[in-house]
Protein backbone atom coordinates (compact mmCIF):
# COMPACT_ATOMS: atom_id res chain seq x y z
CA UNK A 1 0.00 0.00 0.00
CA UNK A 2 1.10 3.60 -0.44
CA UNK A 3 3.15 5.19 2.31
CA UNK A 4 0.51 7.84 2.98
CA UNK A 5 -2.29 5.30 3.41
CA UNK A 6 -4.52 5.75 6.43
CA UNK A 7 -3.36 2.90 8.65
CA UNK A 8 -5.42 1.11 11.28
CA UNK A 9 -3.25 2.59 14.04
CA UNK A 10 -3.75 6.15 12.78
CA UNK A 11 -7.49 5.60 12.49
CA UNK A 12 -7.75 4.08 15.96
CA UNK A 13 -5.88 7.07 17.40
CA UNK A 14 -8.61 9.41 16.14
CA UNK A 15 -11.05 8.09 18.73
CA UNK A 16 -13.82 7.53 16.17
CA UNK A 17 -16.98 5.59 16.95
CA UNK A 18 -16.50 2.00 15.83
CA UNK A 19 -18.98 2.29 12.95
CA UNK A 20 -17.01 5.22 11.53
CA UNK A 21 -13.69 3.48 12.09
CA UNK A 22 -14.93 0.36 10.28
CA UNK A 23 -16.27 2.38 7.34
CA UNK A 24 -13.11 4.43 6.96
CA UNK A 25 -10.85 1.40 7.26
CA UNK A 26 -12.84 -0.47 4.61
CA UNK A 27 -12.27 2.48 2.28
CA UNK A 28 -8.56 2.52 3.12
CA UNK A 29 -8.29 -1.19 2.33
CA UNK A 30 -10.32 -1.03 -0.89
CA UNK A 31 -10.68 2.59 -2.03
CA UNK A 32 -11.75 1.85 -5.60
CA UNK A 33 -14.81 -0.39 -5.36
CA UNK A 34 -17.44 2.06 -4.08
CA UNK A 35 -15.80 5.50 -4.30
CA UNK A 36 -19.08 7.36 -4.96
CA UNK A 37 -21.32 5.27 -2.71
CA UNK A 38 -21.88 5.45 1.05
CA UNK A 39 -20.94 2.40 3.09
CA UNK A 40 -23.34 2.03 5.99
CA UNK A 41 -22.18 0.32 9.21
CA UNK A 42 -24.67 -0.16 12.07
CA UNK A 43 -24.81 -2.16 15.30
CA UNK A 44 -27.66 -4.49 16.24
CA UNK A 45 -28.10 -2.93 19.69
CA UNK A 46 -29.05 0.36 18.01
CA UNK A 47 -31.64 -1.13 15.66
CA UNK A 48 -34.13 -3.08 17.78
CA UNK A 49 -35.25 -6.69 17.79
CA UNK A 50 -36.09 -6.84 14.09
CA UNK A 51 -32.42 -6.47 13.17
CA UNK A 52 -30.95 -8.46 16.07
CA UNK A 53 -29.64 -12.02 15.85
CA UNK A 54 -27.73 -13.02 18.99
CA UNK A 55 -26.08 -16.00 17.27
CA UNK A 56 -24.82 -13.88 14.36
CA UNK A 57 -21.65 -11.79 14.47
CA UNK A 58 -22.79 -9.68 11.52
CA UNK A 59 -24.79 -9.77 8.32
CA UNK A 60 -25.37 -7.99 5.04
CA UNK A 61 -27.42 -8.23 1.85
CA UNK A 62 -27.55 -6.45 -1.46
CA UNK A 63 -30.65 -4.43 -0.47
CA UNK A 64 -30.01 -4.04 3.26
CA UNK A 65 -29.51 -0.31 2.79
CA UNK A 66 -33.13 0.02 1.62
CA UNK A 67 -34.45 -2.12 4.47
CA UNK A 68 -32.51 -0.07 7.03
CA UNK A 69 -33.19 3.32 5.48
CA UNK A 70 -35.35 4.58 8.41
CA UNK A 71 -32.35 4.10 10.73
CA UNK A 72 -29.74 5.70 8.48
CA UNK A 73 -28.51 9.18 7.74
CA UNK A 74 -29.48 8.53 4.13
CA UNK A 75 -26.87 9.42 1.53
CA UNK A 76 -28.23 7.29 -1.29
CA UNK A 77 -27.78 3.62 -2.20
CA UNK A 78 -24.69 1.82 -0.97
CA UNK A 79 -23.42 -1.33 0.75
CA UNK A 80 -24.82 -1.84 4.25
CA UNK A 81 -23.51 -4.02 7.09
CA UNK A 82 -25.00 -4.78 10.51
CA UNK A 83 -22.67 -5.95 13.30
CA UNK A 84 -23.01 -7.50 16.72
CA UNK A 85 -21.10 -5.15 19.05
CA UNK A 86 -17.69 -6.57 19.96
CA UNK A 87 -14.29 -5.13 20.76
CA UNK A 88 -13.05 -2.63 18.19
CA UNK A 89 -10.59 -5.07 16.62
CA UNK A 90 -13.22 -7.78 16.25
CA UNK A 91 -15.72 -5.28 14.83
CA UNK A 92 -13.23 -4.42 12.08
CA UNK A 93 -12.62 -8.10 11.28
CA UNK A 94 -16.32 -8.92 11.05
CA UNK A 95 -17.05 -5.77 9.03
CA UNK A 96 -14.43 -6.78 6.49
CA UNK A 97 -15.84 -10.33 6.39
CA UNK A 98 -19.30 -8.94 5.57
CA UNK A 99 -17.80 -6.48 3.09
CA UNK A 100 -16.35 -9.44 1.19
CA UNK A 101 -19.94 -10.62 0.59
CA UNK A 102 -20.79 -7.32 -1.03
CA UNK A 103 -17.83 -7.69 -3.38
CA UNK A 104 -19.14 -11.07 -4.61
CA UNK A 105 -21.92 -9.37 -6.57
CA UNK A 106 -21.60 -7.61 -9.91
CA UNK A 107 -23.48 -4.31 -9.68
CA UNK A 108 -24.71 -2.15 -12.53
CA UNK A 109 -26.15 1.36 -12.68
CA UNK A 110 -29.73 0.07 -12.87
CA UNK A 111 -29.33 -1.67 -9.52
CA UNK A 112 -28.06 1.42 -7.72
CA UNK A 113 -30.68 3.64 -9.38
CA UNK A 114 -33.54 1.48 -8.13
CA UNK A 115 -36.50 3.59 -6.94
CA UNK A 116 -37.44 2.59 -3.35
CA UNK A 117 -41.08 3.25 -4.24
CA UNK A 118 -41.02 0.45 -6.82
CA UNK A 119 -42.47 -2.95 -5.80
CA UNK A 120 -39.21 -4.88 -5.65
CA UNK A 121 -35.55 -4.21 -6.45
CA UNK A 122 -33.61 -6.12 -9.05
CA UNK A 123 -30.89 -8.31 -7.59
CA UNK A 124 -27.35 -7.61 -8.81
CA UNK A 125 -25.93 -10.29 -11.03
CA UNK A 126 -24.07 -13.15 -9.39
CA UNK A 127 -20.81 -14.46 -10.91
CA UNK A 128 -21.02 -17.64 -13.01
CA UNK A 129 -21.53 -20.71 -10.84
CA UNK A 130 -23.28 -18.95 -7.94
CA UNK A 131 -26.62 -20.67 -8.55
CA UNK A 132 -24.93 -24.06 -8.76
CA UNK A 133 -23.21 -23.37 -5.46
CA UNK A 134 -26.59 -22.60 -3.85
CA UNK A 135 -28.12 -25.85 -5.12
CA UNK A 136 -25.13 -27.67 -3.69
CA UNK A 137 -25.36 -25.87 -0.37
CA UNK A 138 -29.01 -26.63 0.37
CA UNK A 139 -29.34 -30.41 0.52
CA UNK A 140 -31.70 -32.72 2.36
CA UNK A 141 -28.86 -33.55 4.71
CA UNK A 142 -28.16 -29.88 5.45
CA UNK A 143 -25.55 -27.48 4.20
CA UNK A 144 -22.00 -27.81 3.06
CA UNK A 145 -19.71 -26.23 5.67
CA UNK A 146 -18.85 -23.34 3.33
CA UNK A 147 -22.54 -22.46 2.82
CA UNK A 148 -22.74 -18.93 1.35
CA UNK A 149 -18.94 -18.69 1.59
CA UNK A 150 -17.96 -20.36 -1.69
CA UNK A 151 -14.15 -20.55 -1.51
CA UNK A 152 -13.42 -19.63 -5.12
CA UNK A 153 -15.18 -16.27 -4.63
CA UNK A 154 -15.62 -15.45 -0.95
CA UNK A 155 -12.41 -17.19 0.13
CA UNK A 156 -10.42 -15.42 -2.58
CA UNK A 157 -11.89 -12.03 -1.71
CA UNK A 158 -11.36 -12.57 2.02
CA UNK A 159 -7.73 -13.48 1.40
CA UNK A 160 -7.18 -10.33 -0.68
CA UNK A 161 -8.80 -8.19 2.00
CA UNK A 162 -6.66 -9.83 4.69
CA UNK A 163 -3.47 -9.09 2.75
CA UNK A 164 -4.47 -5.45 2.31
CA UNK A 165 -5.67 -5.06 5.89
CA UNK A 166 -2.50 -6.57 7.33
CA UNK A 167 -0.38 -4.12 5.30
CA UNK A 168 -2.33 -1.34 7.03
CA UNK A 169 -1.74 -2.86 10.47
CA UNK A 170 -5.13 -4.41 11.22
CA UNK A 171 -5.45 -7.63 13.29
CA UNK A 172 -7.44 -9.48 10.64
CA UNK A 173 -6.20 -13.04 10.96
CA UNK A 174 -8.92 -15.22 12.47
CA UNK A 175 -12.51 -14.25 11.75
CA UNK A 176 -12.32 -14.34 7.98
CA UNK A 177 -12.71 -17.69 6.39
CA UNK A 178 -10.69 -20.26 8.14
CA UNK A 179 -10.29 -23.87 9.07
CA UNK A 180 -12.85 -26.25 10.46
CA UNK A 181 -15.94 -23.94 10.68
CA UNK A 182 -15.90 -23.68 6.89
CA UNK A 183 -14.60 -27.16 6.16
CA UNK A 184 -11.50 -25.83 4.43
CA UNK A 185 -7.77 -25.46 5.01
CA UNK A 186 -6.39 -22.87 7.45
CA UNK A 187 -6.93 -19.32 6.25
CA UNK A 188 -3.18 -18.78 6.03
CA UNK A 189 -3.13 -21.33 3.18
CA UNK A 190 -5.68 -19.20 1.29
CA UNK A 191 -3.67 -16.04 1.91
CA UNK A 192 -0.52 -17.75 0.63
CA UNK A 193 -2.39 -19.03 -2.44
CA UNK A 194 -3.35 -15.50 -3.52
CA UNK A 195 -0.16 -13.80 -2.34
CA UNK A 196 1.31 -12.83 -5.72
CA UNK A 197 -2.09 -11.94 -7.15
CA UNK A 198 -2.99 -9.82 -4.12
CA UNK A 199 0.30 -7.91 -4.29
CA UNK A 200 -0.19 -7.28 -8.00
CA UNK A 201 -3.68 -5.90 -7.42
CA UNK A 202 -2.37 -3.60 -4.69
CA UNK A 203 0.45 -2.30 -6.90
CA UNK A 204 -1.88 -1.62 -9.84
CA UNK A 205 -4.62 -0.12 -7.65
CA UNK A 206 -7.32 -2.44 -8.99
CA UNK A 207 -10.61 -2.36 -7.05
CA UNK A 208 -11.66 -5.68 -5.53
CA UNK A 209 -15.16 -5.37 -7.01
CA UNK A 210 -13.51 -6.62 -10.23
CA UNK A 211 -11.88 -9.68 -8.67
CA UNK A 212 -14.66 -12.21 -9.25
CA UNK A 213 -14.72 -11.32 -12.96
CA UNK A 214 -11.14 -12.58 -13.39
CA UNK A 215 -9.72 -16.14 -13.39
CA UNK A 216 -8.42 -17.27 -9.97
CA UNK A 217 -4.78 -18.24 -9.49
CA UNK A 218 -4.06 -21.92 -10.28
CA UNK A 219 -2.67 -22.48 -6.78
CA UNK A 220 -5.95 -21.33 -5.23
CA UNK A 221 -7.96 -23.59 -7.52
CA UNK A 222 -5.81 -26.56 -6.52
CA UNK A 223 -6.22 -25.74 -2.82
CA UNK A 224 -10.00 -25.48 -3.10
CA UNK A 225 -10.27 -28.67 -5.13
CA UNK A 226 -8.25 -30.48 -2.46
CA UNK A 227 -10.45 -29.05 0.32
CA UNK A 228 -13.67 -30.10 -1.42
CA UNK A 229 -12.28 -33.52 -2.27
CA UNK A 230 -11.29 -34.05 1.36
CA UNK A 231 -14.79 -33.10 2.54
CA UNK A 232 -16.36 -35.39 -0.05
CA UNK A 233 -14.18 -38.27 1.03
CA UNK A 234 -15.33 -37.85 4.63
CA UNK A 235 -18.97 -37.73 3.55
CA UNK A 236 -18.62 -40.75 1.27
CA UNK A 237 -17.45 -42.77 4.26
CA UNK A 238 -20.98 -42.45 5.67
CA UNK A 239 -23.89 -44.82 5.16
CA UNK A 240 -25.83 -45.39 1.90
CA UNK A 241 -28.45 -42.73 2.68
CA UNK A 242 -25.87 -40.05 3.38
CA UNK A 243 -23.99 -40.98 0.23
CA UNK A 244 -27.12 -40.77 -1.89
CA UNK A 245 -28.00 -37.33 -0.55
CA UNK A 246 -24.45 -36.18 -1.06
CA UNK A 247 -24.48 -37.39 -4.66
CA UNK A 248 -27.72 -35.50 -5.26
CA UNK A 249 -26.03 -32.32 -4.11
CA UNK A 250 -22.79 -32.67 -6.00
CA UNK A 251 -24.63 -33.37 -9.24
CA UNK A 252 -25.28 -29.63 -9.41
CA UNK A 253 -21.65 -28.53 -9.25
CA UNK A 254 -19.12 -29.69 -11.81
CA UNK A 255 -16.09 -29.05 -9.59
CA UNK A 256 -17.43 -31.38 -6.91
CA UNK A 257 -18.87 -33.95 -9.31
CA UNK A 258 -15.41 -34.34 -10.77
CA UNK A 259 -14.12 -35.36 -7.35
CA UNK A 260 -16.52 -38.28 -7.00
CA UNK A 261 -15.19 -41.75 -7.72
CA UNK A 262 -16.37 -43.10 -11.12
CA UNK A 263 -18.35 -45.90 -9.49
CA UNK A 264 -20.58 -43.28 -7.83
CA UNK A 265 -21.65 -41.67 -11.13
CA UNK A 266 -24.77 -43.83 -11.55
CA UNK A 267 -26.03 -42.82 -8.11
CA UNK A 268 -25.43 -39.15 -8.91
CA UNK A 269 -27.58 -39.30 -12.03
CA UNK A 270 -30.27 -41.41 -10.38
CA UNK A 271 -30.88 -38.92 -7.58
CA UNK A 272 -30.60 -35.73 -9.66
CA UNK A 273 -29.98 -32.46 -7.87
CA UNK A 274 -31.70 -30.41 -5.19
CA UNK A 275 -32.87 -26.98 -6.28
CA UNK A 276 -33.99 -23.94 -4.35
CA UNK A 277 -34.43 -20.19 -4.64
CA UNK A 278 -31.22 -18.25 -4.18
CA UNK A 279 -31.04 -16.36 -0.85
CA UNK A 280 -29.30 -13.19 0.10
CA UNK A 281 -25.61 -13.41 0.82
CA UNK A 282 -25.52 -12.97 4.56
Amino acid sequence: MHGDALTYERLAALGLPDEDLCERFIRAVDPGSFPLRPIYICFMDELGDRFTSPECGGYTSSILDLVMRPFLEWQGRGPAIVLQRHTTGLNVRVALHEYAHRLECIYDDAFWEFDPAAPKPTEPAKPPGWEKDWRLSKTEKGRVPWHQHEPIRFGRLAAHLAVRASKLGAPCDLVWFAGEPYGVSPFSDYVNAVGDEAQSWIETGRPLIELCTTPPPPGLVELIDADKRRWLDRMLDGGPEDRAKLHAAIASEDSLAACVAPEAAATVHRWGCCKGAAPENV
